[in-house]
């Protein structure tokens, strides 16, 4: 078979065509055109050995064109889209068009087409509320049967006046329910000399946590001077002589006081 030779008739077609078609498109028109049969293949090397370019971008030519999908199914979808959730649509969509599309390539498609469903995942104004008209919520089978009754009391439950030790050592008495507790050395204080006012704690006398009844073994100094015990060099439950403690006492108010004129000096200045 003779080989056949361009004419520049026939190049001079192809430099104009493919400008505007793909290689498929311009080589049908060219056949269209000289009555040849010639392939996109055999076109595309034309082309190539003639340095004959196109002059467009990659993807220009099929920019906006559905792959996928036809133009039917993207109206179908964005109409339906707006009534039903990715999952529903899917199944519809394969059932409407008798496909078998993935719901990764729907996701992709409504992506990429930027097909907006328009809801915002607010309840609309008069939406009425699935558990409207239930009182309460109500557990299921058999559940109600085993459930406490209303003023249950769980079998660890301890009445008001009950006294107990806590890790610290200090003694403690239940006052209220359902879970009021209370130090029972402050309630001997508050008892004996009225409130204790505020910035101000209640220490034992003697240090001994279980002498908490004795209003005379408490003792009542702010929290500065409460800080000032508790950093002294010799713990004041170790000081056997009460006149000697009660010094102790007096020089960590007095340092106390001190401490506080200082700083609101300090504050004025």
């Amino acid at each position: 078979m003779a080989r056949f030779i361009y004419q520049p008739y026939h190049l001079e077609f192809l430099r104009k065509a493919y400008r505007k078609f793909s290689v498929a498109e311009t080589a049908r028109l060219f056949n269209e055109k000289f009555g040849l049969d010639k392939s996109p293949g055999q076109i595309h090397s034309t082309l190539k050995n003639h340095n004959i370019t196109c002059g467009r971008a990659q993807g220009e030519l099929t920019k906006g064109c559905l792959r996928s999908f036809t133009p039917p199914q993207r109206e179908w979808i964005k109409k339906a889209y707006k009534s039903h959730s990715l999952q529903s649509l899917h199944l519809a969509f394969n059932k409407e068009f008798n496909e078998d599309k993935s719901l990764s390539s729907l996701r992709s498609f409504i992506r990429n087409q930027r097909i907006h469903s328009g809801r915002d995942g607010r309840f609309s104004k008069g939406h009425a509320p699935a558990n409207k008209g239930v009182k309460g919520w109500k557990a299921g089978g058999r559940a109600q049967e085993t459930q406490f009754p209303k003023g249950h009391k769980p079998f660890n439950h301890q009445p008001v006046g009950t006294e107990i030790v806590d890790t610290d050592g200090y003694h403690k008495r239940k006052v209220a329910e359902p879970n009021k507790w209370e130090f029972i050395h402050k309630l001997t204080w508050i008892e004996h000399n009225g409130p204790i006012p505020a910035q101000h704690i209640v220490r034992f006398f003697d240090g001994n946590r279980n002498n908490c009844l004795d209003p005379d073994n408490l003792v009542l100094v702010d929290r500065g001077a409460h800080a000032i015990l508790n950093r002294w060099n010799r713990p004041l439950a170790e000081i056997v002589d009460p006149s000697l403690k009660q010094v102790v006492i007096n020089t960590a108010r007095l340092q106390s006081l001190i401490k506080k004129r200082s700083d609101k000096q300090k504050e004025n200045s």
